[in-house]
């Protein structure tokens, strides 16, 4: 697995590194020179183009999601479920002073940005994250997993508007999901076209 290799690369070069480095006066610095010298062995030795675009997909992934989060915490009513996770996680006094430093944003962004576009980023996210752990497979669950958040993001939001499930339809969501699932699956295609390349 990608993980434990990684670790497993990074473990043996700061044993390496270590080892070679000579002491010297200050620890702090000797310290930064490791620290140097284990980031530019550690990226030249474990990122083939294969493993540089496994781990741009889970970073995007993972950008996706905070950015969604961050806009849904920081933009979003205080009476929302997450809140209550917050509350209970002894967060409540935090959020609420980064929610007033930026209050002033709070007026000027548009209405789908705010309502819409974090639930778009949690399924790029999502899309991101799995091809990312599925990269090297071509099976039949890879696919079925990469697309069963988005499928089932569409599908609740026209049975919603067919008043199949309870929930307010919003045409301004299926957009902003369509359009997440759209690029997402660009990203993917092209990270997976550029591996095949080279």
């Amino acid at each position: 697995m990608l993980v434990s290799r990684v670790m497993t690369t990074f473990l043996k070069l700061m044993a390496q590194q270590l080892s070679r480095q000579k002491p010297q006066k200050s620890p702090l610095m000797n310290f930064h020179g490791v620290c140097c010298q284990l980031r530019k062995r550690f990226l030249h030795s474990i990122t083939t183009t294969k493993d540089r675009k496994q781990i741009a997909n889970i970073c995007l992934a993972v950008v996706c999601l905070f950015l969604g989060s961050a806009i849904y915490v920081l933009f979003r009513p205080t009476t929302l479920l997450m809140f209550h996770w917050a509350d209970w996680l002894g967060q409540t006094r935090f959020i609420g002073e980064v929610r007033n430093w930026v209050s002033d944003f709070d007026g000027n962004l548009p209405t789908w940005i705010v309502h819409s576009l974090p639930f778009a980023l949690w399924v790029m996210s999502y899309q991101l994250f799995v091809s990312g752990i599925w990269w090297n497979s071509s099976t039949s669950a890879r696919y079925l997993w990469l697309w069963s958040v988005p499928a089932i993001a569409i599908t609740a939001e026209l049975a919603q508007g067919m008043h199949i499930v309870p929930g307010h339809f919003d045409r301004v969501d299926l957009i902003t999901i369509f359009v997440g699932t759209f690029i997402a699956s660009v990203v993917i295609y092209f990270n997976k076209s550029i591996e095949g390349a080279t």
